[in-house]
């Protein structure tokens, strides 16, 4: 989304460009731990000073940066030296790069104006190298609220009914792929609330995690369904071990996470009672991307008849969520 008249007056004079330097900069250097890196990617240069302060204090042997704004890119090759500086016309939602393509991506508030954010995120991930960082400074949609924020919502033009949350943006990111390495929430003046982040891309042969969970279950067949319906879940061939009297399905989601539900006669039905919590596996949280969401999916659970065992609410860690039960009086927790 291209900036209005005013965001460009702000985007384009002196204290910002100061700011930026003087108080966003200092931020990001203390978090990344090594400030060498061979190619790197901007995206949303705007006027170029970005693109200036990433040579000045990171120096990596080239530099692509990028923006949608046509004119913004006019005035950051007038003001940037071209030597080893690449700027190109392009949406950061839609790349074109090859995979691995950069050891870093610097990212100074351009991804609160792209309406369809996710799939930014997924192409970031998608053109940097394993081990590569991305370094961003962002606003949200909780810039936005209470005061100042929301004069500053009447007066710049923003996708305000597509913006993340700042929890959202950082679910997301580990969603796809990405290791949260630090992150840094500021307010200063209680005037813009906005946040610093530091993630990279983990070789996935150097990391632990759960595989799977396995469930059993009287019928796996209602079981899939409800998985496949309400959360998206997609599933692979029906395994049976006629011997055994075994059979099983592995349900996977967008995220990589995988349940496995199986089904055998000669497994006792659990003892358990789902209204009563005990010691033991208690229940899967399934992230499901917005605080909307959450409340539209609960409502929907609970009007095709699946009982609400509490929420939709905001925890006293800060998790919006709600809990329900499956078919067959699993706990599940609808989060953000």
């Amino acid at each position: 989304m291209k900036l209005n008249y005013l965001e460009f007056l702000l985007v384009n004079n002196p204290i910002r460009a100061y700011v930026q330097e003087k108080y966003e900069l200092p931020i990001l250097m203390n978090m990344v731990a090594s400030n060498t890196f061979e190619s790197v990617l901007e995206i949303g240069c705007g006027n170029g000073n970005g693109t200036k302060l990433i040579r000045k204090y990171f120096n990596p042997l080239h530099i692509t940066a990028i923006d949608l704004d046509e004119k913004m890119i006019q005035i950051a090759q007038e003001a940037v030296p071209a030597e080893s500086t690449i700027f190109q016309v392009m949406d950061a939602s839609k790349l074109d790069f090859p995979n691995e393509s950069f050891d870093a991506i610097f990212d100074f508030s351009s991804i609160h104006h792209i309406p369809n954010w996710k799939n930014c995120i997924e192409e970031l991930k998608r053109v940097l190298k394993v081990g590569g960082k991305l370094i961003l400074e962002e606003f949200s949609i909780d810039t936005f609220s209470g005061f100042p924020g929301r004069l500053y919502k009447s007066l710049l033009s923003h996708p305000y009914e597509q913006m993340f949350s700042t929890d959202e943006i950082v679910q997301h990111i580990e969603n796809v792929g990405f290791r949260i390495d630090d992150i840094k929430k500021s307010n200063p003046f209680k005037m813009m609330s906005h946040f610093f982040l530091l993630a990279s891309v983990p070789d996935i042969e150097t990391i632990m995690k759960i595989e799977h969970i396995a469930i059993w279950a009287k019928d796996i067949e209602r079981l899939r369904q409800f998985y496949e319906k309400y959360f998206e879940a997609s599933s692979n061939a029906k395994y049976t071990n006629l011997e055994k009297g075994f059979s099983s399905y592995f349900l996977s989601f967008d995220s990589g996470a995988r349940l496995e539900i199986m089904q055998m006669s000669s497994i006792p039905v659990t003892a358990n009672d789902p209204y009563i919590q005990s010691t033991g596996l208690i229940h899967i949280a399934i992230s499901v991307g917005s605080a909307e969401k959450v409340a539209s999916l609960t409502a929907k659970l609970a009007e095709n008849g699946y009982e609400v065992l509490d929420g939709p609410r905001k925890t006293g860690d800060g998790y919006y969520e709600s809990t329900v039960l499956d078919p067959e009086n699993n706990r599940i927790e609808v989060t953000v």
